[in-house]
């Protein structure tokens, strides 16, 4: 009988151990399945739009342009916009930065999301920097719906010559020489009259743009082409990365009010209204 009981134990200890290894070879084989869905992106959360415009916003609470304890406040998390600024080519739509409070005088550097519908005149003015800069929608490119396109410019005058570069889609693809002086302004999406030299249109005016414009941003610093790579993949609805440089910040997520915590600047934003279509899934070249 004693034989017989000692047996029974150790096939009860036996199968103990057999269960407790395959509890263990499951809780790893779970590990190695919840690894290979967190590479695949399954457990990253869905993007779930702002919910309304200043849902983010920077705070200064020693005032404009001061630096100290400036941080954010609200929902800060690179969200998607409910709304995105619509600029009408037939109702004049533009936004106009003036170079005013030092901004410019020696560093700068602007970005912003658009989109063109594909109508209106072409070549459309998409950026322009009182006629030293200008990025244009070419004629012979058509009325073609364009995706979302990332522009970013950066100024730096403390360099006698090639001291402004302009970047689309984080891809620098030109560089000029800006000489500043008073009245300089930058002009997003305005007609230009008189302009000659968007090619391959010639003896033509620069219209103003028929497209969506989304997260202007403007820094009194120079961005390197690093610092420009990580807004780029922040996406369309990204927060300002360097707040202390922040001039102003536009998401134009239903209004026109500056969230930078310095006011609106004297910026004018003029003929804009805002698309309600929820962005979800917007694309990027």
């Amino acid at each position: 009988m004693k034989k017989n009981r000692k047996k029974g134990q150790n096939g009860k200890s036996q199968s103990a151990v057999e269960y407790l290894m395959a509890i263990i070879w499951a809780l790893l084989l779970l590990g190695v399945v919840a690894i290979i869905l967190y590479q695949f992106g399954a457990f990253t959360p869905i993007a779930q739009p702002k919910a309304h415009a200043g849902a983010c916003q920077v705070s200064r609470p020693y005032g404009a342009y001061t630096t100290s304890l400036v941080s954010f406040e609200g929902v800060c998390i690179n969200q998607l916009p409910y709304f995105v600024g619509f600029l009408s080519q037939q109702s004049g739509g533009n936004i106009q930065i003036p170079l005013v409070n030092g901004l410019g005088a020696n560093q700068l550097t602007l970005t912003f999301w658009i989109q063109l519908t594909g109508k209106g005149n072409f070549p459309q003015n998409i950026l322009y920097v009182n006629g030293a800069f200008y990025i244009c929608q070419q004629g012979n490119r058509g009325n073609t719906v364009t995706p979302w396109q990332f522009i970013a410019l950066t100024i730096n005058t403390s360099k006698p010559t090639n001291n402004a570069n302009l970047y689309v889609n984080d891809t620098l693809i030109e560089t000029t020489t800006f000489s500043p002086s008073s009245g300089n302004e930058i002009d997003i999406g305005g007609a230009i009259p008189g302009r000659f030299d968007c090619p391959p249109v010639y003896n033509a005016p620069l219209y103003g743009i028929d497209g969506y414009v989304s997260n202007l941003q403007v820094y009194g610093s120079v961005f390197t082409p690093t610092e420009l790579s990580q807004l780029y993949i922040e996406g369309l609805g990204g927060d300002p990365t360097n707040l202390n440089a922040l001039y102003a910040w536009w998401p134009l997520n239903g209004d026109t009010i500056d969230y930078s915590g310095n006011g609106n600047n004297g910026g004018s934003v003029g003929g804009i209204s805002f698309d309600g279509v929820l962005i979800q899934n917007y694309t990027i070249p």
